[in-house]
């Protein structure tokens, strides 16, 4: 009699790695995604539609807070004026409370659908230390974006764990949101800001434990390049790290209508792709030079992180580029 093959635990089985790009551009031709700005109505986007061009910046994934359900009701004038250059998930900010976070989500159950078909690509929540995202009704709606099939994109819980931005509820926040993540398995997560766990070289062994145990969990970069510089994180460990988590790690800036190609955007690709010293911050004190050094990714990461992963992750993404007549 045959023995049975011992059957590994349910939870032992290996993450399966993300698809591979189906190209790799040279940096010269390589698209590049915006997955994180802020663009508040069709005038704020028209403005920034302009300057894209000169930014480098092929497609831009605006994030809702003002007037969230105004511009899901005007999607059809957004996608007749942007041509898919502009995209846009519905959003709103907690406010923080003692208590945690008053009332819910402003969408229901059966928005997330009407969404979907609208055109948004997702939705964004800005929690900012406000405890309750893992309430009964605001997990279900989690929960029903990933049978939808939209992200939750920009997931902002908490600021910078240093001096002058530091708040109390930081690792009870980072504990939360692992929670909400292992609780929504079939949810894909795009923290926002490095999930604020890419400025020292402890908070990036935590983050490495995540993306390990979590394969839905993702992180944009939008604010985190000032933050790079000595003591830490060390230059080496984070480089490291961003290679070895490639398929997990999404450009983003944070911007605005107001952003400028010099300080915003040219900045960051300095920091991404050469070795140049005296990189700046986007956003003050950070204004000057801060001696960051680039990290000289190789071409590989770029494209992961500069357009593939949004391509992945995020509707509509891979339909605009190829609009654009990137073979993708």
């Amino acid at each position: 009699m045959k023995k049975k093959r011992a059957t590994k635990g349910k939870g032992s089985r290996k993450p399966r790695a993300p698809e591979p790009p189906p190209k790799l551009f040279s940096l010269a031709r390589m698209p590049r995604v915006d997955s994180h700005v802020h663009l508040h109505n069709i005038d704020a986007m028209a403005k920034f539609r302009r300057g894209m061009h000169g930014f480098g910046i092929d497609v831009a994934v605006s994030l809702g807070f003002q007037r969230s359900r105004e511009l899901v009701d005007e999607m059809s004038e957004v996608d007749r004026r942007f041509k898919g250059r502009i995209l846009f998930a519905p959003g709103i900010g907690f406010r923080l409370a003692a208590g945690g976070t008053k009332g819910g989500l402003w969408w229901s159950m059966k928005d997330l659908p009407r969404f979907k078909a609208a055109g948004c690509v997702g939705t964004k929540i800005y929690a900012q230390y406000s405890l309750g995202l893992t309430k009964r009704s605001i997990m279900s709606k989690i929960r029903r974006q990933g049978e939808v099939g939209l992200p939750l994109i920009g997931l902002h819980i908490c600021d910078p764990p240093e001096p002058g931005w530091y708040h109390p509820n930081f690792d009870a926040a980072i504990d939360e949101a692992e929670r909400l993540i292992a609780g929504c398995p079939g949810t894909t997560f795009i923290m926002a800001h490095g999930f604020w766990l890419m400025n020292t070289d402890r908070h990036l062994d935590v983050l490495d434990r995540l993306f390990r145990k979590y394969p839905n969990l993702n992180v944009d970069l939008s604010a985190v390049y000032q933050w790079w510089d000595a003591p830490e994180p060390g230059q080496a460990k984070l480089r490291d790290f961003i290679i070895r988590h490639k398929a997990r790690l999404l450009y983003a800036t944070d911007g605005n209508e107001r952003y400028s190609k010099k300080r915003h955007y040219q900045n960051s690709f300095r920091m991404l792709e050469t070795r140049e010293k005296n990189c700046h911050g986007f956003f003050p004190p950070r204004y000057e030079p801060t001696y960051i050094t680039g990290f000289g990714l190789p071409k590989e990461v770029l494209n992961y992180i500069y357009w593939w992963n949004a391509a992945r992750l995020i509707p509509r993404v891979r339909d605009s580029l190829r609009g654009l007549g990137y073979d993708v």
